[in-house]
């Protein structure tokens, strides 16, 4: 009897963090833990850090990284503060690592930032605001899929690989088998590759132009697609 009591109040502790955990906006697993290094504002993380968004895309932060804050423009900072400040930094260190690998569209990353943040109970008004700084003033880069399908000349022929480059939208991508000069479809296994390079790093909106989009955000409640949608008069 004693032991059902005890299990029973494990039971209320632990699962009401669990099902905050594992809200509509993600959880994480792991925790941030650091060492500073000599350099200002750079860290190295000790411990492998992860966050699984609501379409359980995991965004992975492994031991060794070193990130530095840069993926979020300095002019957002009076918004939350620094980037290590506050639940704000789990989010802060998964777009970190993201813009440092761009293994994924440059928009997916920043959508990923903007749920990070609400899972971490970041204000949902504040998160809209940062996800449109980093929307307009954080890392883009274009990128292209490589895609190769073999086609074999004959039973105990070797196969030919044929190769094409497709461009990918910033926020999907969708992928086409390459086909044969002669337009026949290869027999042989699909594979891809995914190449990134960085399209610009300057801002798409002064300090003075955030200013008048951050104050529309806060009195229309902009959705993320109005952001997106955004031009300065």
């Amino acid at each position: 009897m004693r032991t059902l009591v005890l299990v029973v109040a494990l039971l209320c502790l632990v699962l009401p963090v669990n099902a905050q955990e594992a809200g509509p906006h993600g959880l994480f697993r792991g925790e941030v833990v650091t060492r500073w290094l000599d350099e200002p504002r750079r860290m190295q993380l000790v411990e492998d850090f992860a966050y699984v968004a609501p379409d359980e895309l995991v965004w992975d932060a492994p031991a060794g990284w070193i990130i530095d804050g840069a993926s979020i423009p300095r002019f957002a900072w009076s918004i939350v503060g620094g980037p290590y400040e506050g639940n704000y930094r789990r989010a802060s260190v998964i777009h970190d690592v993201a813009c440092d690998r761009k293994e994924r569209p440059w928009k997916l990353v920043h959508r990923a930032f903007y749920t990070a943040m609400l899972a971490a109970g970041v204000d949902a008004m504040k998160a809209k605001l940062m996800y449109a700084a980093v929307y307009f003033g954080g890392p883009r880069w274009d990128s292209s899929v490589n895609v190769a399908t073999s086609s074999p000349f004959g039973p105990d022929a070797p196969s030919a690989v044929y190769m094409r480059t497709h461009r990918v939208e910033p926020d999907y991508a969708i992928v086409h088998p390459a086909a044969p000069p002669d337009g026949t479809t290869g027999s042989g296994p699909v594979f891809s590759s995914t190449l990134f390079f960085e399209a610009h790093e300057e801002t798409l909106l002064t300090e003075q132009q955030f200013e008048v989009l951050r104050a529309k955000i806060e009195a229309e409640d902009l959705s993320l697609e109005q952001i997106e949608g955004y031009e300065p008069d």
